[in-house]
């Protein structure tokens, strides 16, 4: 018939809710406001009261509530280069809503930034292990500031995380594109508006470069003449433009910009 005041503990679990009930008739009822938090495994519940013997419970398990929040764990590197994977990889942790970490799911990292949308490179969805997404080539292609994000959803709600700024630079010169095209139509012996082209590397960033860039007759043209000018100009600010190019013979011809190393391109 004791209405002694019974409390209960854990050594190894925090308890929230109602941990300290008057009995009634001798049982101290704790009903369903008892939660066990910030820990997943084994524990037992300990019970004490003003001038009575402790008890303790068996052993239970604990297992961590559904993922509520991600979080970077370790950041991306905080520079980069185009399509070169990130020195230092990410890895994104799983929690519920007590900071326990959750397994089970797959995360999904994707890039991003103000102004535009990067794509990603390597294996950008990796199963949490324990809780923990650890990710191992993820690259990204577009020069500029830009960050990624890891998105999980569960049952239709979604929940992200944003990593720190990722400062990406070009790769290595890959390509040549014209920036400004030559006229479609000119006269023999007159120099011809100037065009230009521009250096990148594989995925369309400028890459920069001084290199030498030369144009030409492309094959395909009709005309049987050939040019006149300076027709190899070094890169400024990895750009070539060529001024004073002339033809010398009527016909049609098609262009033909080209340099060592690098995809030419043509008219």
């Amino acid at each position: 018939t004791a209405t002694d005041v019974v409390t209960l503990s854990s050594d190894t679990a925090n308890l929230t809710g109602t941990v300290s009930v008057a009995a009634y008739n001798g049982i101290a009822n704790f009903g369903g406001s008892l939660t066990v938090t910030n820990m997943i495994g084994s524990t037992r519940l300990n019970t004490s009261a003003p001038g009575f013997v402790g008890a303790q419970s068996n052993a239970f398990s604990v297992s961590a509530g559904p993922p509520k929040k991600l979080s970077f764990a370790v950041q991306p590197s905080v520079s980069a280069v185009s399509l070169v994977p990130f020195d230092q990889q990410p890895v994104v942790h799983v929690r519920d809503i007590y900071g326990n970490l959750v397994t089970g799911y797959s995360i999904q990292v994707r890039g991003q930034s103000k102004t535009q949308f990067p794509t990603l490179y390597g294996t950008t969805t990796v199963a949490a292990v324990g809780g923990v997404a650890t990710y191992t080539n993820v690259a990204m292609d577009l020069a500029g500031i830009n960050f990624l994000i890891a998105e999980l959803s569960v049952g239709g709600n979604y929940m992200w995380a944003y990593s720190d700024n990722i400062t990406v630079v070009a790769g290595p010169p890959y390509k040549l594109a014209f920036t400004k095209l030559p006229i479609s139509s000119a006269k023999g012996l007159i120099p011809i508006p100037s065009f230009s082209v521009q250096i990148l590397d594989q995925v369309g960033n400028v890459a920069p470069s001084s290199a030498q860039v030369s144009v030409g007759i492309a094959s395909g043209s009709t005309g049987t003449g050939s040019l006149g000018g300076p027709l190899t100009v070094a890169a400024v600010d990895s750009v070539a433009t060529f001024s004073g190019i002339y033809f010398d013979l009527v016909g049609v011809y098609r262009l033909t910009v080209s340099s060592a190393g690098l995809v030419s391109v043509s008219t």
